[in-house]
């Protein structure tokens, strides 16, 4: 039995019974959809434009019309699906470039926004496909959303915060993995000095290569607590 049933109003129901849908759509569904109802045996979900835009945004790498479609006890009715194609069809129109940028890929949206009274009260430049803005981010959401059918993408960065502690010294470093953190503070950190590297993977050769130096950052990587006290993502 499928785990769902997306009904012609937009709701989503869940058996909570069902072992797949909490293992691996309870999550989802959270992003994607407001919580109607949480009874004893089933859950409830309304997807709405501005849930599923959210969704978007949390965990873009979710294919979230298709999950439904896999995960559909009966045929998804053709007219949720087109507005459902719909809403992801916005997206990505706006995408959040700077604190107070805006980049705007599709003209007929910059015309648009351009037209709009109460846009225009919080854009204090234009240049090219950007808008700079100021006021209240909640507000500038709600009339891109209610106004133009069209949300903000927030793009993310691609540096992790990680944070690097022996219980004496700490360090705070910015990478995109815990592997290039590590290796950026060899021959940096106290407890990532050649001596280590030596010790660790039972190195002998005079000249310390960039094979051995990445062959003892995964040794330490396997087994944090005997190097470091902890290594964690802030």
């Amino acid at each position: 039995m499928k785990a769902l049933t997306i009904t012609n109003s937009f709701t989503v129901i869940a058996e909570v019974s069902n072992k797949h849908y909490m293992d691996n759509l309870f999550g989802i569904l959270r992003c994607y959809c407001e919580v109607e109802a949480n009874v004893e045996r089933v859950d409830s979900y309304r997807i709405t434009p501005e849930s599923f835009w959210n969704g978007m945004n949390k965990v873009p790498d979710v294919d979230f019309i298709q999950l439904l479609k896999d995960n559909s006890e009966d045929a998804i009715s053709p007219n949720v699906l087109t507005d459902l194609e719909k809403f992801k069809s916005r997206f990505g129109m706006i995408t959040m470039v700077g604190d107070d940028c805006l980049k705007i890929s599709n003209e007929d949206v910059l015309t648009e926004i351009k037209n709009n009274t109460r846009l225009n009260e919080m854009i204090y430049e234009y240049d090219g496909d950007l808008i700079f803005f100021s006021g209240d981010m909640k507000l500038l959401q709600e009339i891109l959303n209610n106004d133009l059918s069209c949300p903000i993408k927030f793009r993310k960065s691609k540096m992790n915060t990680y944070l690097i502690d022996d219980g004496r010294t700490s360090e705070v470093v910015k990478a995109p993995n815990a592997t290039v953190a590590l290796r950026s503070l060899y021959g940096k950190h106290r407890s990532l000095q050649e001596s280590q590297l030596r010790d660790t993977i039972k190195y002998r050769k005079a000249e310390v290569t960039e094979e051995a130096i990445n062959e003892f950052i995964q040794a330490v990587l396997k087994d944090i607590k005997n190097h470091l006290v902890c290594m964690r993502q802030v």
